[in-house]
């Protein structure tokens, strides 16, 4: 099943905004990039990707807005929207886009790296200055101390058995 990015699933301030904005945005863009009504694409989230390397391009940040499913759960459409909805705001700078919420992401080598870092006691903190060290800097990075504290979170969470809160397991 393909997904398609389709004029008549916009509302026409959507399309005249994206007609008015693409033309000015993309001139400096690789073809391949730019979303064109029509496109298919197999997932939902192949779509997001490509919209969010766009997005990325561009200077913005993108977030899954509305959509439907059929009876089996199986996406029919989906839109997909500016993280804030506001198409006033104003773009971001190639060197804050690394920043922008979807843009960041911890790849999975930085991952096997910073769980080596935590198991071994290393403090947050420390782990994501050494691995800013080892890129560059931390806008090499592609993610924000917030986003590794998440992942510690979210990973401790998973892992977390029943009674390993210090509950009483009655």
């Amino acid at each position: 099943m393909s997904k398609q990015i389709s004029k008549q699933d916009k509302s026409p301030s959507e399309i005249d905004f994206y007609t008015n904005y693409a033309t000015s945005a993309d001139a400096n863009m690789s073809n391949e990039i730019i979303p064109r009504v029509g496109m298919e694409f197999n997932t939902e989230q192949d779509v997001y990707d490509f919209y969010n390397k766009y997005a990325k391009e561009v200077g913005f940040s993108i977030r899954r807005h509305k959509g439907h499913k059929d009876q089996y759960g199986l996406w029919l459409n989906r839109s997909f929207c500016c993280s804030c909805q506001d198409h006033t705001h104003a773009l971001a700078s190639p060197s804050k886009r690394m920043f922008l919420r979807s843009q960041r992401t911890i790849n999975l080598a930085q991952a096997a790296e910073l769980e080596i870092a935590d198991r071994s006691g290393l403090a947050p903190k420390e782990s994501v200055e050494f691995l800013a060290r080892k890129v560059g800097g931390i806008e090499n990075l592609g993610f924000i101390p917030e986003d590794y504290s998440n992942y510690l979170r979210t990973r401790r969470t998973k892992e977390m058995r029943v009674g390993d809160t210090g509950g009483m397991v009655g």
